[in-house]
C-alpha cells in the first residue's frame, strides 16, 4: 500500500476487503469462472487493466512493450502471468484504486464508512451485495472502523 501512497485505515481495509473477496480469500490469481483470458490478480482485474498495470511496473514494462488490447487469448494469459507473482499480485488493488478511482471516491473510502465502501464498489463497477458487505464488515472490525 505504501508504494501507492495509501496509509488510511479506511482505504487499506477497503482494498483488502475487495481483493480478499475477489480472490476467494487470496486462493486464486486468475479468473476461474467464467474463465476470462487475461483476467486476474487478487483484484481480478480485466485484461486491459492488467496490461496497463504491467506497463506501469518498470521491471515488466519492456516485456509488454507493443502489446495492446487486441491480442490473442494466449497473449492475454502471458501478460496475466507477469503480474501474478506475489511482488506484483498484491499491489494490483492499490494500483487500481489510485489510478482509476476518483479523488471523491478515494476520500470517501478514507473515512472508513459504508458509504465510502459503496462508492469504491461503484468505481470498480460492481454492486455492493451481502457477500461483499460481509468482507467489508470484517475488514472494518479488523481496523477498528465504526462507519
Amino acid at each position: 500500500m505504501v508504494k501507492y501512497g495509501i496509509y488510511s485505515p479506511g482505504q487499506i481495509a477497503g482494498i483488502l476487503a475487495l481483493t480478499a473477496f475477489e480472490s476467494v480469500d487470496y486462493k486464486y490469481k486468475h479468473n476461474v469462472s467464467p474463465g476470462r483470458p487475461g483476467q486476474g490478480t487478487c483484484n481480478m482485474q480485466q485484461f486491459p487493466f492488467n496490461l496497463e498495470y504491467a506497463k506501469s511496473i518498470p521491471e515488466l514494462a519492456d516485456k509488454v512493450n507493443g502489446v495492446d488490447e487486441n491480442v490473442s487469448d494466449e497473449k492475454k494469459n502471458e501478460v496475466l502471468a507477469l503480474v501474478t507473482p506475489d511482488e506484483y499480485n498484491f499491489g494490483s488493488g492499490a494500483w487500481y484504486f489510485t489510478k482509476h478511482c476518483s479523488a471523491d471516491v478515494q476520500n470517501a473510502l478514507k473515512a472508513g464508512t459504508d458509504a465510502g465502501f459503496e462508492a469504491y464498489m461503484g468505481c470498480v463497477g460492481v454492486q455492493l451485495d451481502k457477500d461483499r458487505k460481509d468482507y467489508w464488515d470484517r475488514a472494518k472490525a479488523a481496523f477498528g472502523l465504526s462507519g
